[in-house]
C-alpha cells in the first residue's frame, strides 16, 4: 500500500464522519460549522457532535406516552 492510498483512505474517512456530524449537529440544532469537528477531529469529533445537547426540548418515550394516553382519555365523553 503507498502513501497516496493511505492518505485517500484518510480523506475519505475524515469526509464520511464530517458528514455524519453536520446530519447529527442539524438534528440537534446547531449550525453546519460543527462538521468541521467531525473533519479535522475525526471520531473524537463525532464524540463531541454526539454529546452536544439538543436545543430544543423533546418529549421523551414516557411523557410521550403520557400525552397519547390522554388525548385518548380526552377524546371520550362521558355521559353518566
Amino acid at each position: 500500500m503507498s502513501y497516496t492510498d493511505m492518505y485517500i483512505m484518510i480523506v475519505v474517512q475524515a469526509v464520511i464522519i464530517s458528514l455524519l456530524c453536520l446530519d447529527l449537529a442539524k438534528e440537534k440544532g446547531y449550525p453546519w460549522t460543527k462538521m468541521l469537528y467531525g473533519l479535522f477531529l475525526s471520531v473524537i469529533g463525532l464524540l463531541y457532535v454526539i454529546g452536544l445537547p439538543d436545543k430544543y426540548a423533546r418529549p421523551s418515550l414516557y411523557q410521550q406516552e403520557y400525552i397519547d394516553s390522554y388525548d385518548e382519555y380526552d377524546g371520550q365523553q362521558d355521559n353518566g
